[in-house]
């Protein structure tokens, strides 16, 4: 309820610029943000954007890095494209019969009207609904291979 431009707005700002400028965390998660107000709080504004534009291109960059990293297959796309390779022109309704039948084999545990659950629960279960997908992209990839 301060009105700024008057003295107890000032007060409050000045008391503020007091509070960045010792900010101390112990949160590591923090420590980029507390150097960055701490920078403005003692009138280094330029250095404290530079610092967080550093910060925001190292978690771009670390980001890049993890999405460009290969990822092991899913047990079930690799039973998709087993099942695909030995019948090319499977049906997305064909391929859920067939899914239906490996029930019990090693990659499906069971499977209901609405999901598949895989016998490795780390993953969320595979909804039905996704499955034409799954299908039209490891369709693509078999005849992209040839």
């Amino acid at each position: 309820g301060v009105v700024g431009d008057t003295p107890e707005g000032d007060a409050v700002d000045a008391e503020t610029l007091t509070k960045m400028a010792g900010w101390d965390s112990d949160d590591p998660e923090l420590l980029t943000a507390e150097k960055a107000l701490r920078r403005f709080a003692t009138g280094r504004g330029a250095d404290g954007v530079a610092l967080l534009k550093r910060a925001k291109q190292a978690a771009t960059d670390e980001a890049r890095r993890r999405a460009s990293k290969p990822r092991k297959p899913s047990p079930l796309n690799e039973l998709i494209e087993r099942l695909m390779r030995a019948k090319p022109k499977m049906s997305a309704n064909e391929l859920l019969e067939e899914l239906d039948s490996e029930v019990g084999n090693g990659v499906i545990l069971y499977m209901d009207d609405t999901d598949i659950i895989l016998t490795e629960n780390k993953k969320p279960n595979v909804k039905i609904s996704g499955l034409k997908e799954r299908h039209t992209r490891i369709k693509k990839k078999i005849a992209k291979a040839g």
